[in-house]
């Protein structure tokens, strides 16, 4: 009851839009960062060591969005480090 009632008033609806806004600036700066050190490959690797065996994991490159398993460890890890399929890096 209370929802539906805050949902109505203009001012509620204002302020999430102008919470939404901060956040995104707020964060922008982070996402930046954590774009420019995910394409580290030393990082890449030593993130892909720590995942568990028989796990799965979706790689979204280029190419398009790919699964692997993280049991092979050299076709997925080799994946995973530079970020396109292993079949684009033996043609």
């Amino acid at each position: 009851m209370i929802k539906r009632s805050l949902k109505k008033f203009k001012f509620v609806n204002l302020a999430f839009e102008y919470f939404i806004l901060f956040s995104n600036y707020f964060f922008l700066p982070f996402s930046k960062l954590l774009e420019t050190f995910s394409k580290s490959k030393l990082l890449r690797r030593i993130i892909f060591n720590m995942y568990p065996r028989n796990k799965e994991l979706l790689l979204n490159t280029d190419y398009g969005k790919f699964i692997i398993n993280t049991n092979s460890r050299i076709i997925a890890k080799k994946s995973y480090v530079f970020n396109i399929p292993y079949s684009a890096m033996t043609v």
